[in-house]
């Protein structure tokens, strides 16, 4: 499901520019790069907007937004995609890992999707169109120093069912509040 956002309508973040972090004093990096349980794109994206204190939405708006090609220079309304072509093998995706490869400075973000695939797998339901987690491994990311939960991009798989780790059920409720939900939606944190 997409949200529309009107263009322009960055509430408290309408005085921040992509040029003011450069400096790059958000630095953070995807969870379990170089692993097959690196961070999901869309989960990297989400965490990085709260490393900077902001909603996902204004971090979307402000700052990855503006850096999307788009099809139309009339834009009057900012549309999110689904996490499904986020984190999958789509133009979508591509165009995303290279927004946010210049937003953050993080280099090689496409390993955080299924891109490095493209042309090996078939695109077509490759990808989970909601949210899946095993609480267990929720459970301890969480106990981590700092807390920092993240979305593992196997769980994105519409193949995977089982956490690989603890042998569990992977859940599309929420432990917590106990609702499903699809990638980037509000909320968007578990």
């Amino acid at each position: 499901m997409n949200e529309s956002f009107p263009v322009g309508h960055f509430d408290r973040w309408n005085h921040v520019s992509a040029f003011e972090c450069e400096g790059n004093m958000f630095r953070i990096s995807p969870f379990d790069a170089g692993t097959g349980r690196v961070e999901c794109l869309s989960s990297f994206a989400i965490r990085y907007a709260e490393s900077m204190a902001v909603s996902f939405i204004d971090f979307y708006r402000c700052f990855i937004f503006p850096v999307l090609p788009h099809e139309s220079t009339n834009v009057t309304r900012v549309t999110i995609p689904s996490g499904t072509v986020i984190d999958g093998i789509t133009k979508t995706a591509l165009d995303w890992t290279r927004a946010l490869e210049k937003v953050t400075s993080v280099k090689d973000l496409s390993a955080c999707t299924l891109l490095p695939f493209a042309g090996v797998v078939a695109a077509r339901r490759l990808v989970t169109a909601s949210r899946r987690w095993c609480p267990l491994c929720l459970e301890e990311m969480a106990g981590r120093e700092r807390g920092a939960v993240f979305e593992p991009l196997v769980w994105k798989l519409e193949e995977v069912k089982f956490c690989s780790r603890h042998k569990l059920p992977l859940v599309s409720k929420c432990p917590k509040c106990q609702k499903g939900g699809s990638i980037l939606s509000l909320p968007m944190r578990v």
